[in-house]
């Protein structure tokens, strides 16, 4: 495996900090001839992409180029520090946090682009699996970029509105939401351009893996999500007895079968069968 140091793109969606518009990366790379298939890992709200390093890592043994980027605010992107950064995320107003998700996707397709254009990656197997924040990305790229094969969300969801308004986690945005009289559909409406739910018929060969009891991405707003998608896309969700972290090593064998089920050929046929 050949792991390369932090790297940068430039965000193409622009804010007020300098710092979080660009976009830091860590980038693995298997020692293998011919192309391979490319994954990018999406961490979660409030973590970075170090946090990441070792899944990178195990799937860049299996045979796939990663590509591990720090989300907007997050990071060494945060203006305030490491510490505390990822807080200003969930107390801004609409406007603002509209702009974050805009941001957030963009980076995403210029990762996208950036491993098209190397010249081990197959760009015809290309996938996104993200965490929480980066669930919920995972989708919302799925349905507005047709370029990615697969997806994974774990404990993520795809309904922005539903999950601001039960959510524990974003109870400070969701005081100044109602303070100044906005409801769920409101919302909805504000976001829509951002909200996953948008671009749900879109949406093909996502996995999703939540939990009966998370309180973070509660399951009533998974399931607003899930109704919209196409069952035909070949779209697959799993509960399991748990809250918002999962069993690491039985998760991470359903994302590697899944990924060897739609990274099909060449490296994507060594990943191993998930259960």
């Amino acid at each position: 495996m050949g792991r390369q140091g932090q790297q940068y793109l430039s965000s193409q969606v622009l804010t007020a900090w300098p710092v979080n518009n660009r976009i830091p990366f860590l980038h693995f790379r298997p020692r293998r001839h011919g192309r391979t298939p490319a994954l990018i890992l999406l961490h979660g709200y409030g973590m970075c992409k170090e946090h990441l390093r070792l899944v990178a890592t195990l799937c860049c043994w299996a045979g796939c180029s990663v590509m591990v980027p720090d989300l907007p605010l997050h990071g060494s992107r945060g203006p305030l520090g490491r510490s505390g950064a990822d807080q200003l995320l969930l107390t801004m107003d609409l406007k603002n946090c509209s702009l974050l998700f805009r941001q957030a996707a963009a980076d995403v397709v210029a990762c996208l682009d950036w491993l098209c254009a190397r010249p081990e990656v197959d760009p015809r197997r290309l996938a996104l699996v993200g965490f929480s924040l980066g669930g919920i990305l995972t989708a919302l790229v799925l349905g507005m970029d047709g370029r990615p094969r697969a997806g994974v969300s774990l404990v993520g969801g795809g309904d922005l509105a539903g999950i601001i308004f039960s959510s524990p986690a974003a109870a400070p945005l969701r005081a100044r939401l109602e303070a100044l009289g906005y409801g769920p559909d409101q919302v909805r409406e504000h976001l829509r351009d951002v909200n996953p739910l948008t671009y749900a018929d879109r949406v093909a060969n996502l996995l999703m893996i939540n939990g009966e009891r998370d309180r973070i991405v509660p399951p009533e707003a998974v399931l607003r999500f899930w109704s919209a998608l196409d069952p035909s896309r070949d779209n697959r969700l799993v509960w399991g007895p748990w809250g918002h972290f999962l069993p690491p090593w039985p998760t991470f064998r359903q994302v590697l079968g899944h990924l060897r089920l739609h990274l099909e050929d060449g490296a994507a046929g060594e990943l191993p069968p998930g259960r």
